[in-house]
């Protein structure tokens, strides 16, 4: 990588594992507009890394280790406080109504719906 893609890359980029990253990918592009801007895989065909970028905001899609619990299976996870819930997505965006259907399109479920504006 150059000094200048250095100097346009955000500051902290999230590493997400997932057991399926090209499907994981996929639905995020889907439900919340992410762009892929890379994609790794294994020489016997699993996809391992996938980057993503929405804004001028990226995220690292990555194969878990061989410790790697998934959430939809640990009975309770350190950092979930439901078993199985996943983790929080956090997106600013202007067009709040429409991402918000997109994700339900693609298939998020919603804890709580946007708020209905003044």
């Amino acid at each position: 990588m150059t000094d200048d893609a250095l100097g346009t890359m955000p500051r902290v980029v999230p590493m997400i594992s997932h057991e399926d990253v090209a499907s994981a990918a996929d639905w995020i592009a889907e439900a919340f507009g992410f762009r892929e801007t890379g994609r790794w895989a294994d020489t016997d065909g699993p996809v391992t890394q996938v980057n993503m970028e929405l804004g001028d905001g990226m995220i690292m899609l990555g194969s878990p280790s061989t410790e790697y619990q998934s959430p939809a299976t640990t009975p309770r996870p350190v950092i979930s406080p439901e078993p199985g819930q996943p983790r929080l997505c956090c997106r600013w965006c202007t067009r709040v109504r429409g991402r918000h259907r997109s994700a339900l399109q693609a298939g998020a479920s919603v804890r709580r719906h946007p708020p209905v504006p003044a």
